[in-house]
């Protein structure tokens, strides 16, 4: 610029030498010629001073100009730097500047719209977060209900493995009395099955006594038979007998006196066939009783036989119940003395099961208080949640107030470069 100035000036002055050297030549007079002169020089001066400020401020105004567009917010625009003036300087500073703050509004472009994408997502998964931790929240609070509730049933389940260890060991000791009933019951059962057995042999051998009983019933009974017999054979004598003392005193009355003493022998005779028959009658009505007493006697010693046998029967039936009993007895005393064992081991069992609730108790317990502090920590990491979330919903508005102020910068493709000076 310096240099221009100077040969603007040199021309100018050279130009005022040439006027003042060439005027008084073609014009004589000096009035005339120093007007004109002076004409001349105000029209050169005045024509140079117009021409330098028209060639120098035409530069700035451009520089001026771009300025302006620049900071209304137009970057596309980019002023011409060839030169080697200070508007060439003043143009490359400009230029310099624009690309700065062009590359500073691409950056805060970029960085807005990425600092609006995270607030977006962060909004969005704070938003998941919350209803997540408010999901969390109530199944803390449920898990802590139920866990209370657990320690409650957990409580109660040890009370009652409480009774039942109390229990199992009464019922341990009942099966150690019903194991020394079942021994003494078998004692008893062994001793019953032993008077059975005796009482076997003492009805056996009764019913050995009741045959031969009978037997001797039975003979008696043909002995009446035989007796009944010979008293008919005697009272068929006696009526004999009585026929011929009716005959021989028949005889006695024809013989008259003669036959006296043997009528009365004769008498005598029938009389006694009549007590011979009076006293077979007598014999057969006996005999006829015997029989029917025999008969009786024998059916009912055939009734005592056949009870016997029954009773026989029925005592070896009962001696084998007997046996059956003993065994059962002895099987129960085992089932008794393995259930008194194993009563013993559930009585231990129990005890142990008691101990076990107790401990998880205490574990439930803790697992309560523990998930009540957690569903406490998700409440505050819920709240803290939501504090983030108003956070990214600020950070959003931030970032779209600063998209708004920098929208005023225009970054688009450069427009037709301002022409050199």
């Amino acid at each position: 610029m310096q240099k221009k100035l100077a040969a603007w000036f040199l021309s100018v002055t050279f130009l005022y030498v040439l006027v003042g050297t060439v005027i008084p030549r073609l014009q004589p007079d000096r009035f005339w010629s120093a007007a004109l002169i002076l004409f001349l020089d105000l029209v050169i001066g005045l024509s140079a001073a117009w021409l330098a400020s028209k060639i120098l401020t035409r530069r700035l105004r451009e520089l001026a100009s771009l300025a302006s567009v620049i900071s209304g917010g137009d970057l596309r625009r980019k002023v011409e730097s060839g030169g080697q003036d200070e508007t060439t300087e003043l143009a490359v500073a400009i230029n310099t500047m624009r690309e700065n703050l062009l590359r500073i509004v691409e950056e805060v472009r970029a960085t807005t719209a990425h600092i609006n994408y995270s607030a977006l997502s962060l909004s969005n998964a704070s938003k998941e977060i919350n209803a997540s931790s408010e999901e969390i929240t109530h199944t803390s609070e449920a898990i802590a209900r139920g866990a209370e509730e657990q320690a409650l049933e957990v409580e109660q389940i040890t009370g009652i493995t409480q009774q039942f260890a109390g229990t199992a060991e009464k019922v341990a000791g009942r099966s150690r009395d019903v194991h020394q009933m079942s021994s003494d019951a078998s004692s008893r059962a062994t001793e019953g099955g032993d008077d059975v057995g005796r009482a076997a042999d003492s009805i056996a051998a009764l019913s050995a006594q009741t045959e031969r009983s009978h037997q001797a019933v039975k003979g008696f009974q043909g002995r009446a038979s035989e007796i009944g017999k010979i008293v008919t054979v005697i009272s068929s004598i006696s009526h004999q007998t009585h026929l011929l003392a009716v005959n021989a005193a028949i005889e006695a009355v024809r013989a008259g006196e003669e036959g006296r003493g043997f009528a009365v022998v004769a008498e005598e005779v029938s009389r006694l066939a009549d007590s011979v028959q009076e006293l077979a009658g007598q014999i057969s009505t006996i005999s006829t009783e015997l029989l029917d007493g025999a008969g009786t006697l024998a059916e009912e010693f055939q009734d005592s036989l056949s009870s016997a046998g029954e009773v026989k029967r029925l005592m070896e039936q009962s001696a084998m119940s007997f046996d059956s009993i003993i065994e059962a007895i002895r099987n129960t005393n085992s089932l008794s003395e393995e259930i008194s064992g194993l009563t013993g081991d559930q009585d231990k069992a129990a005890n142990e099961v008691a101990r076990s609730l107790q401990r998880i108790s205490a574990v439930a317990t803790s697992n309560a208080s523990g998930t009540e502090a957690a569903y406490a920590a998700t409440r505050g990491q819920a709240e803290s949640t939501g504090e983030l979330a108003a956070s990214a919903h600020e950070l959003a508005r931030a970032s779209e107030h600063l998209q708004d102020l920098i929208s005023v910068f225009k970054t688009g493709e450069p427009g037709p470069p301002d022409q050199p000076v």
